[in-house]
């Protein structure tokens, strides 16, 4: 009698997932040039393997002739080779990739070198803060490198993230420019309701990344519910790292941040180092069986439709349990329906992040400041549409500040308003030309 090879019945389970990731992702509506979704068009053998590795599982590796380098390349925007190579520890050879290939997954360790420079250079700012009395949170990548990795250099961050209270903004700058890291857009001067950080660029002799300085976790202003930075702040935990104690958000916090940074702050773009976060953190959480905190925290986050598409996602890529809430998911707020319909819509290309930054706008004057800045040839915004024609610009604007309501009797004086700011605009971007 012929035995069958422990890995076939395996197959068929796996092709069906990786057309279940494929349908969740790509639909009529879906562009197909949004970040990271290149990795859904990989062979069917090659994008079975992943997720088989992702899930522990591993299938035997696609033959050599197979386009690895297609995977390889698409896997730069996913930042997960770290990961990879750890799953793949241990498990036979055949589940390997070819030799070549298995190099280059392999030479993640590289990440490792930059992981001790990144220690350093937090070890600095966490000085530099404790001496000027500011408060902070270390926050994404590098914290949950320390909070929930099985070593911190799996986790691969291009940045490190800091998330301050809005009036410590200008002391931050200040400390941060004295010792030697540069700002080149202040973009809490032009609006903090826009923004919601600013960067601080690195010289060679304060460290290699740069720092996203936050005071606010998302960058829509009601994206987080009632949250506040010091609800955040006065949860946060410290975790004893080799540099010391350092702040870092509570696990449901973490969570909820990872969730809607993903489903809110990018919900046209796939990356799985982020879903790897996820699987992470509600292991963790499973282990000391706090979902029903989760559930609170959620709800205060306004993060609910966020938590669950997370959740949803994580369990495709790499089987993550869906949270054992007792009583089922709770219903979202009116106002994060709402929400997601603006985040929809992003997902379809048909909409611009700024719509609901200026609803949440107090004033004529903000938001005349911002269209004029992001009408100006040297806004960060503006290299955006910069492939675009000046009217195909004008047009986002208007979509972005046209009236909600067409019969409020404010609305000539607003879209005089409006074409005041883009007047000006095109003369700045005339001068600036010149």
């Amino acid at each position: 009698m012929i035995q069958s090879s422990p890995f076939e019945d395996k197959i068929p389970f796996h092709r069906e997932m990786i057309h279940e990731i494929r349908d969740y992702y790509i639909t009529a509506n879906t562009p197909h040039v949004h970040k990271g979704y290149e990795i859904l068009f990989l062979p069917d053998s090659l994008l079975s393997w992943l997720v088989s590795v992702l899930h522990d599982n591993p299938l035997p590796a696609p033959r050599p002739d197979v386009p690895w380098n297609d995977l390889i390349i698409s896997l730069q925007n996913h930042r997960i080779h770290s990961i990879l190579s750890y799953r793949l520890l241990g498990k036979p050879d055949i589940c390997h990739p070819p030799k070549q290939w298995k190099q280059v997954i392999d030479s993640s360790h590289s990440h490792g070198l930059s992981w001790f420079r990144t220690i350093a250079q937090i070890a600095h700012l966490d000085r530099l803060f404790r001496d000027k009395g500011i408060d902070y949170v270390l926050l994404k990548g590098p914290a949950l490198a320390w909070q929930v990795y099985p070593h911190p250099s799996l986790r691969e961050s291009i940045d490190i993230d800091i998330l301050i209270d809005g009036h410590d903004i200008q002391a931050v700058t200040t400390c941060l420019c004295e010792k030697g890291y540069s700002v080149r857009f202040e973009s809490s001067k032009v609006s903090e309701h826009i923004f919601h950080h600013q960067v601080f660029f690195p010289d060679p002799m304060c460290g290699t990344k740069t720092i996203e300085v936050h005071w606010r976790p998302l960058f829509l202003p009601r994206a987080t519910g009632s949250i506040t930075v010091s609800d955040l702040l006065s949860r946060r935990i410290f975790i004893h790292t080799e540099i010391g104690d350092i702040p870092v958000l509570s696990l449901p916090d973490s969570l909820m941040l990872a969730a809607t940074h993903m489903c809110i702050g990018h919900p046209d773009e796939l990356r799985l180092i982020w879903i790897q976060d996820i699987d992470l953190i509600s292991s963790y959480i499973n282990q000391k069986n706090n979902w029903e905190e989760v559930l609170n925290v959620a709800q205060d986050w306004q993060g609910v439709l966020s938590l669950k598409r997370a959740m949803e996602q994580a369990s495709l890529w790499i089987g993550t349990k869906s949270p054992p809430f007792k009583a089922g998911w709770p219903d979202p707020s009116s106002d994060e329906i709402r929400l997601f319909v603006h985040v929809d819509r992003k997902i379809s290309g048909e909409s611009l992040n700024l719509h609901e930054q200026f609803r949440e706008m107090p004033n004529i004057r903000e938001k005349l400041k911002v269209l004029i800045y992001c009408m100006s040839a040297s806004s960060e915004i503006n290299k955006t549409y910069s492939s675009q024609s000046l009217v195909t610009k004008i047009r986002a604007w208007w979509n972005i500040v046209k009236i909600q309501n067409p019969h409020d009797a404010d609305s000539i004086r607003k879209l005089l308003h409006a074409i005041s700011a883009w007047v000006v605009g095109i003369i700045r971007m005339i001068f600036k030309n010149k």
